[in-house]
Order: C-alpha cells, then structure tokens, then sequence
C-alpha cells in the first residue's frame, strides 16, 4: 500500500454559502484527538479543537465595516462560537472528504480480484 504524504497538504475550499468565501483545511490527525466524548461539552470542546486546528486560513470573510476579517486564533474563536453555519459546513466537509479516502482506498482494493495486485499498491489521497 503507498501512502501519498501531500494527503496532509491543507486545501482551499469553496464555502458553498457564500461563493465569495474560501477556507484552506487541514485534516486531523488521530494522534491529536479522537472523538469520545460522554457528554455534550466534551463532544464541544472537541468540536472546537478541531476547527481552531483545521482551519489555517480563509479569504472572503469581512467585518461589519467591511474590512478584511483575518484568519487569527482570536478570529477562529469567534468564528466557531457566533457564526455556527461556518463550523457546522466543516464539520461536513472533513466528513465528505474521509468517505472519499475510504471510497477511493476500497475502490483501488476491489479493483483486482485479489484486492491488490503485486503490480499497483493502494494509493490513499485525499480529494
């Protein structure tokens, strides 16, 4: 199986609410939190470490006056706690994007009778 690295490589995506808008994401890596949570505010604060650690940047947000709102830790934070419709489009968007890398692993696998083939390696990206 090879292992594509720029997997990792943040992307910039479209926020589909706004065409003007555009968010460059990082996956999450395992090593720095997974999901157990027993209780709402652990499922929050989980949530929100995952926004703050995804979103590296983003283009096309404004403040009231109409002037650049940069992508900056303080930013992030006020982002993900008064305009939920942001977080709540990436916490879809990281999903869609691991059903793509299990789509496209499973579909690299089935495509040989034996799942592999001594010929082609599995390759895992990200879309």
């Amino acid at each position: 199986m090879k292992i594509n690295k720029s997997m990792i490589d943040a992307k910039w995506y479209d926020y589909e609410l706004d065409n003007e808008v555009k968010f460059l994401i990082r996956q999450m890596p395992l090593s720095i939190g997974m999901w157990a949570a027993n209780s709402p505010e652990e499922f929050m604060a989980f949530t929100r470490r995952r926004f703050l650690y995804c979103v590296q940047d983003w283009s096309g947000l404004v403040d009231e006056n109409d002037k650049e709102f940069p992508c900056t830790e303080e930013n992030k934070e006020f982002v993900f706690d008064y305009v939920q419709e942001i977080p709540l489009w990436m916490t879809g968007k990281l999903a869609s994007l691991a059903d793509q890398i299990i789509y496209d692993e499973k579909k690299t696998l089935s495509s040989s009778p034996s799942g592999t083939t001594d010929h082609q390696d599995p390759v895992v990206t990200y879309v």
